[in-house]
């Protein structure tokens, strides 16, 4: 079954040139039998070209495709069911993908097979989003530029009161 989201769809300003990064990629992290994607807090300034990385947000990817969780708090990359915290907090996520003009299709399953889908317009291959995972537990979001899959992420998602 497919669920689809209307999102609401914040405009990015940030610069696409791409230029990749020597710093390697850290380890994945498994939390409750969820084994998240590798989350970085090195500089993408040089994954994402005119990003200004002094704000010190977290994010998982590599030099092609990125997804900055502007949602993490104090470090911690869990993600609110429902897509906001208490108090308003949303999950928002600036999806980052080199070379791509089309939509962003994300679809997401966990390892229930529960399955949802959103899309998201963006301008120089970055999309701005506030992505609603439906429930708690471990999913892997897979990203699709004109029907070419891009790049994954796995997050643990949990109850939007944590």
């Amino acid at each position: 079954m497919r669920i689809a989201f209307v999102p609401i769809v914040l405009v990015a300003a940030f610069g696409a040139a791409c230029t990749t990064s020597a710093t390697p990629a850290p380890a994945p992290r498994t939390t409750e039998a969820c084994t998240i994607s590798a989350v970085r807090h090195d500089d993408l300034s040089g994954v994402i070209g005119g990003f200004n990385h002094d704000t010190g947000n977290l994010w998982m990817g590599d030099p092609s495709f990125a997804a900055v969780l502007f949602y993490a708090r104090n470090g911690n990359p869990d993600m609110p069911a429902g897509g906001t915290w208490p108090g308003g907090h949303a999950a928002k996520i600036l999806w980052w993908v080199a070379d791509a003009s089309a939509s962003l299709v994300v679809q997401g399953h966990d390892t229930t097979g529960r399955r949802f889908s959103q899309t998201f317009d963006g301008q120089g291959g970055q999309y701005a989003t506030i992505v609603t995972v439906p429930r708690p537990g471990c999913w892997t979001l897979d990203a699709a530029v004109a029907g070419r899959h891009v790049g994954s992420i796995t997050v643990h998602v949990v109850p939007p009161t944590a």
